[in-house]
């Protein structure tokens, strides 16, 4: 392999590094929202629940 050719291969796999890379990080970008989610659907049941143990009365 000349040093065009390794030059060449180093590029296409620095292109595709980056590649998985942004796919990668986009994983993560839907991970932490739909933990965002799930987080507050939570905080959402909780306040539920307190406010039927303050009242009384069950959901």
């Amino acid at each position: 392999m000349g040093i065009a050719g390794g030059t060449r291969w180093r590029s296409r796999a620095a292109d595709d590094y980056r590649a998985a890379m942004d796919e990668f990080i986009g994983h993560l970008d839907r991970l932490v929202s739909e933990l965002g989610a799930c987080d507050g659907d939570l905080a959402d049941m909780q306040r539920a629940e307190s406010a039927a143990a303050l009242s009384g009365v069950r959901p």
